[in-house]
């Protein structure tokens, strides 16, 4: 494979390619040119697994002590081995298996290179293991490493060398400061395989014109303070980004997402302080942002490891956040292997229904949540379930899609639940319009606390329902007398009640 030439590398990405040496005599000697560091230098052939994932791992490890990138081109098959280094999760069935070993200061520039996945050099003994191309060690610190970045890259998933295992990600890291991965490709040119990251206790993460085609999973994180994620794409996806634990000073901006399959969430998310999300386009999805809690979010990283599953009195919770932009086309239904469900466009809160609350008593809300400037066009509910301060301003649906509900069938739910729950919907919602519903315009149960102004539902019950023949429903919270406050509406062609808030 040839190399990559001195003068692209230059210009493509800014490394410096020659060392002067210093001279005793007046005049300085010649500047001596260093040649690429390269996987081929250290044996990888391309297309041999064994060659090219030892290869590699010296490549890697050489350019880390001497501060130089690794620059690559061609194809190469790399191959998760037989020893593990660490357990995810502590779980003993989930051991996991590093391709190539990252080091503090790992760069890799890449021009036309492609990362095949070779069969592994034992085959996965458990389901739960995890197969890591570029990977580190666990480290409860913070810190461990720093300074990893990747430009240019290919991951490609498609079962060349036989099935890719269902856990197998391109890199995933632990306890890394300062990491970075622009214009990479991750995809499966066969059949749907594949994820992107794994990253938990990370800081400042930075993920620059990333594509994703035909995968399982983009992200899956928890634990990182200071994300920014720019320019990003989905198409053909399982799970895009899934933040499944506390994450904190995220910045989501210039995200698209297409043709979802199976639970198709584009961006799930569980807690943290201080996110913006900003000028997202999804499109036959299934929703596009899931903002809840969950009962095991520990407040460290060290403590999700030491207490697994255990729920702690006080979790974290989504504070103080923005979601604002968003424009979505048939999003929020699941495919499932019966056929569609309706799922939500958005949700806020976790149902704290019988289930939560044997797992989990009380508990704070998700708090100071934002959502403004939405526009979905014949797609599922918006539903807030659990909301201290909620901010919900400039919303237009056009065709929404409803349950056969009292409560749930709306295009705008605002669902308070039952006091022992624990949990309350509190704050505004204002400029809301809502075109041609198949079930009511909005239902909102809940207290005083929620004020509703300047909603307009054109058209409402279009199909007829028993339990949806209103175009705003208002009730009182469970166990309360006193019902949101409602300020201007414009109400019309329904088939039904334009405003039912009696306390049936």
């Amino acid at each position: 494979m040839a190399n990559i030439r001195r003068r692209t590398v230059l210009k493509s990405f800014g490394a410096v390619a020659s060392t002067a040496l210093g001279s005793t005599s007046a005049q300085s000697a010649p500047p001596i040119v260093q040649s690429e560091l390269t996987p081929q230098q250290f044996g990888a052939s391309g297309g041999d697994a064994t060659a090219d994932t030892l290869g590699w791992n010296r490549a890697v490890a050489e350019g880390a002590r001497l501060g130089r990138p690794v620059m690559a081109s061609g194809t190469y098959v790399l191959r998760a081995p037989a020893k593990s280094r660490w357990n995810w999760f502590r779980r003993p069935s989930a051991t996991t298996h590093v391709a190539v070993q990252l080091h503090s200061h790992t760069r890799i520039f890449a021009k036309n290179c492609t990362i095949l996945v070779g069969r592994p050099e034992v085959p996965p003994i458990s389901k739960d293991e995890r197969h890591i191309l570029f990977g580190t060690d666990e480290s409860i610190e913070s810190g461990a490493l720093t300074d990893i970045e990747f430009e240019g890259l290919t991951f490609d998933f498609r079962e060349e060398f036989g099935p890719v295992h269902s856990f197998t990600y391109a890199v995933g890291i632990v306890g890394v400061d300062d990491f970075k991965r622009r214009n990479v490709t991750v995809t499966s040119t066969g059949t749907l395989a594949g994820r992107g990251l794994l990253s938990q206790n990370t800081r400042r993460r930075t993920d620059i014109g990333l594509k994703h085609v035909n995968i399982v999973q983009g992200i899956y994180t928890r634990y990182e303070t200071g994300v920014v994620m720019r320019d990003i794409s989905f198409d053909k996806f399982n799970e895009a980004l899934d933040f499944d634990g506390p994450c904190s000073d995220v910045t989501l901006d210039g995200l698209q997402f297409r043709n979802g399959f199976r639970e198709a969430q584009c961006i799930d998310t569980a807690a943290g302080d201080r996110w913006t999300i900003s000028g997202v386009r999804a499109e036959n999805t299934g929703p596009i942002v899931m903002i809840y809690v969950k009962a095991n979010g520990w407040p460290t990283y060290r403590q999700w490891l030491e207490n697994g599953d255990k729920h702690p009195a006080t979790f974290v919770v989504p504070s103080n956040w923005t979601v604002r932009d968003v424009w979505g086309r048939n999003v929020g239904g699941t495919l499932k292997s019966r056929g569609e469900t309706l799922g939500e466009s958005l949700r806020v809160g976790t149902y704290r229904n019988e289930h939560w609350f044997k797992r989990q008593r009380g508990g704070p809300s998700p708090k100071n949540i934002t959502i403004e400037n939405w526009t979905l066009e014949n797609s599922a509910p918006i539903a807030v379930n659990d909301c201290e301060n909620l901010t919900m301003k400039n919303i237009v649906m056009s065709d929404p899609r409803t349950l056969d509900d009292k409560e749930a069938g709306a295009a705008l739910v605002l669902r308070e639940p039952k006091p022992d729950f624990g949990g309350q919907v509190t704050g505004s919602v204002s400029d809301v319009t809502i075109r041609n519903s198949r079930g009511m315009g909005v239902s909102a149960v809940a207290g005083r606390g929620l004020r509703l102004d300047n909603i307009t539902v054109d058209g409402y019950n279009l199909s007829g329902g028993q339990q949806t023949n209103a175009g705003i429903r208002l009730r009182s919270r469970p166990g309360g007398y006193d019902r949101p406050e409602l300020g201007r509406t414009a109400i019309k062609g329904g088939k039904g009640n334009d405003l039912d808030s009696s306390s049936k």
